[in-house]
């Protein structure tokens, strides 16, 4: 495991530190990565406890009376969400992220995403593939981390995800795990025309290494945290190029208001909370997708965080985090 450096005197005394220019660790110090077979892969993932203390044998059920599962965005890994998690395990939560199909340390048994990144193939017999298959579809997805959850014994955890996690999480519910609170983090509104000049630019950012990766991270993200850029550089070195491409082929448009709407209808018990950044800052969710979540789920339910962009969480963290504690109905416990 690669040793944290001194802290800086800008830092406050008892938040671990990391130098991006190291690569980070498989699990960041309190959390415990570990792995499990499913179906058709074998996934990855990162628990941290509500102690902060990362115990030998994985939790099952009722660790604690609140636990959280977090779902990070295309080229991204649990690592990302680790800030947020360390926030919310010292609240007294209970938090599992895992490693998405394709990415991190999760693996497809058949072997389909182990080269990492690998080639970048747009053909049109290829992208013709991967919207035929269902293997990235969103629902796919979904049951993938409800299978994990079932395994870990997770019962109503309070769900949070990032862009396309958030598109998964959304589908939580058709997949066998309701939530006791969903929150969408920044959900993307993207049209197919829309995906392709994305995609491009997103795979045209060099991941051969964690090196190169970091430097370009550091040219366009200079605000970012050390971890984030870390964590965010790390992943863009194992993330499956050919995984990501099926994603976005198997499910353009996004669009999450369908399946919001379908969830609110059958669960209205269900608190649903979107949390995002302003459109004209680099925002996912469009002018007309914010006013009708607004229709839908209400003004209070619709967070907008100025001045943020797509990824509120790793730009104004600890403004975002205290909206995440107002959705969660957070109050601070002891372990």
């Amino acid at each position: 495991m690669t040793a944290y450096p001194t802290a800086a005197s800008t830092t406050p005394a008892d938040e671990p530190i990391v130098d991006e220019a190291l690569e980070p660790p498989l699990a960041p110090p309190g959390a415990a990565r570990r792995s499990i077979r499913l179906k058709r892969d074998v996934i990855s993932y990162l628990e941290w406890p509500v102690d902060g203390t990362a115990s030998e044998a994985p939790a099952r059920g009722g660790v604690s009376r609140r636990t959280a599962l977090l779902l990070h965005g295309l080229q991204s890994t649990a690592l990302t969400m680790t800030r947020m998690a360390e926030s919310l395990a010292a609240r007294g939560w209970h938090v599992v992220a895992p490693d998405l199909p394709g990415h991190g340390h999760s693996f497809a048994l058949d072997g389909s995403d182990t080269e990492r990144p690998g080639p970048l193939d747009l053909s049109r017999l290829t992208i013709l593939r991967h919207r035929l298959s269902r293997r990235h579809r969103l629902r796919s997805t979904a049951s993938v981390v409800a299978d994990l959850a079932a395994r870990l014994g997770l019962e109503r955890p309070a769900v949070l995800g990032h862009s396309w996690g958030a598109s998964v999480a959304a589908m939580l519910p058709a997949a066998g795990v309701l939530p006791s609170v969903l929150v969408l983090l920044d959900p993307p509104f993207v049209t197919a025309t829309q995906a392709r000049p994305l995609g491009l630019q997103a795979m045209a950012e060099p991941a051969h290494s964690y090196e190169a990766a970091r430097d370009t991270l550091l040219s366009h993200r200079p605000d970012w945290h050390p971890m984030d850029l870390a964590a965010k550089a790390e992943a863009l070195t194992r993330v499956s190029t050919r995984a990501m491409v099926a994603v976005v082929a198997g499910n353009v448009p996004f669009d999450p208001l369908p399946t919001v709407a379908r969830l609110r209808r059958r669960h209205p018990e269900v608190s649903i909370f979107v949390i995002m950044g302003e459109p004209g800052q680099g925002s996912f969710v469009s002018q007309a997708g914010r006013d009708r979540l607004r229709t839908l789920l209400g003004d209070d339910h619709v967070l907008v965080m100025s001045g943020a962009g797509h990824s509120p969480h790793r730009t104004h963290h600890e403004e975002f985090m205290a909206l995440l504690a107002r959705a969660l109905g957070d109050r601070p416990t002891s372990a």
